[in-house]
């Protein structure tokens, strides 16, 4: 059985919780966001900083049935998973792992057709190295987005995720053609995605395309300005494939003050 609620905040939620911060900006909210959009209905908003309110409060039960509220209103057979899970994600969040672990036991018995549980089933099986396992729940998770009636919204955002799972089990089993797939699917949805670029421009470098992986980067450096030049970062991955020299680096960019530091971390 889970833990009584009373015992489930005995840690207060700072992590989750940012002074002078808008709502749909703080921690607490994009996790719960993240588990399923909430899409515009205010009553979803106001539910949810009821529920986040109980959370801070140390009551479990109440929060968790404005949880349910939002749920039915969104993915009614789903409901009390969605609720579990986002309580999950806050208990982790906060440090109270164990709990966390059985409130995500708990979502996966509840989830219904809700593709979130099983997609963050199958990013705790990554990161806990379990990649068969991973495989089964991101399938699972795909064929639920496939099946369900979900706002085109919702089918993107769980899309996104499901192939960010797969991108990972690929690259896992040495499947980088394969992986790359799947990011470009979410490059499609998300252009400007930073994160998405680097990736790309990671995969393209190990499968040995140079100009492409330069590209890649030179994208990233156009969406995130102060991250470092798209040269430093093929030059980063030169010097870790072992083709080229700490004072091969530090000579080509000794105009980059990023330069000394980077080669420090390198080593």
């Amino acid at each position: 059985e889970v833990a009584a609620p009373a015992q489930e905040n005995q840690q207060a939620p700072a992590p989750l919780d940012e002074a002078d911060v808008p709502v749909e900006k703080q921690p607490w909210w994009l996790v719960l966001n993240d588990s399923l959009p909430l899409g515009d209905d205010p009553a979803n908003r106001e539910g949810a900083i009821k529920a986040f309110e109980r959370f801070t409060a140390g009551s479990g039960d109440v929060c968790r049935a404005e949880l349910i509220k939002i749920g039915a209103r969104i993915s009614p057979e789903g409901a009390e998973g969605f609720a579990d899970l986002v309580l999950a994600r806050w208990l982790a969040a906060v440090g109270q792992q164990p709990v966390a672990r059985q409130r995500l036991e708990l979502a996966a018995r509840n989830a219904g057709p809700l593709p979130s549980v099983a997609i963050e089933l199958g990013r705790l099986a990554l990161q806990e190295r379990r990649v068969a396992d991973a495989e089964a729940q991101f399938l699972k998770a795909e064929r639920l987005v496939e099946a369900g009636t979900w706002s085109d919204a919702q089918k993107s955002h769980f899309a996104n995720r499901v192939d960010d799972g797969w991108a990972q089990v690929f690259v896992a089993w040495g499947k980088l053609p394969e992986a790359r797939e799947r990011l470009t699917r979410i490059e499609a949805r998300v252009p400007d995605d930073a994160g998405i670029q680097r990736r790309l421009g990671e995969i393209a470098y190990a499968l040995g395309e140079s100009e492409e992986a330069m590209r890649r980067f030179q994208r990233l450096n156009q969406l995130v300005p102060e991250s470092s030049p798209a040269a430093l970062l093929m030059a980063e991955f030169e010097f870790r494939a072992g083709k080229v020299e700490p004072a091969q680096v530090a000579k080509v960019h000794r105009h980059s003050m990023m330069t000394g530091a980077r080669i420090g971390h390198w080593l």
